[in-house]
């Protein structure tokens, strides 16, 4: 008996040093009221029972399902039936992709210098360059400009750049493949 009011002490104390705290009381019972709200909705989705030992249950249920996992607790497994077979398969074909574009950057380099070399090579070119230096202007020549240059330059840079994401994509595709194999011991293994 002296258990119990020793107990009934304690709680009289502690009620009375709630009282004296600085923090709204109003505040205090809307957030309780909210929690209720909450464990009321969260008990009808579950179906649970009005004691008090399963509405503790469900709140913990409900905060374990809210609680991100820790460094010790396994990932969660959100790889849907068809997701993780979905992503190989894309990564060759951008793979495929960047290979396609890269290598048509070649032809499409050459292509490029070939017409303008063409167009530089034309009467109409030659007649212009005359004309423009008879006036005293110095910038137009009937040759590779640093324009172009640069246009070529960055065509080789684009080649060198689609070449690299075709290598990424392929390092990609085996660090997956190397995954799913893990992941199929593992699950072979429990």
């Amino acid at each position: 008996m002296s258990r119990y009011l020793e107990r009934d002490e304690y709680d009289e104390m502690h009620n009375s040093r709630e009282r004296d705290c600085t923090h709204d009381r109003g505040s205090k019972e809307r957030e309780r009221q909210k929690r209720d709200k909450m464990d009321e909705r969260y008990r009808d989705e579950k179906g649970s029972g009005d004691d008090r030992r399963d509405r503790e249950k469900d709140y913990s249920d409900r905060q374990r399902d809210m609680t991100p996992c820790s460094h010790k607790d396994p990932p969660p497994d959100h790889r849907g039936g068809s997701q993780g077979q979905q992503r190989t398969p894309m990564l060759l074909g951008e793979a495929l992709v960047n290979l396609l574009i890269g290598l048509g950057y070649i032809p499409a380099l050459v292509f490029y210098f070939i017409k303008l070399q063409e167009t530089y090579d034309k009467p109409i070119c030659t007649e212009k360059e005359v004309l423009y230096k008879s006036k005293g202007h110095q910038g137009f020549a009937c040759a590779l400009n640093g324009a172009d240059s640069t246009g070529g330059l960055f065509g080789v840079l684009g080649v060198n750049d689609f070449i690299f994401g075709m290598v990424l994509a392929i390092c990609a595709f085996r660090a997956v493949c190397e995954m799913k194999r893990q992941r199929a011991m593992e699950d072979g293994n429990l």
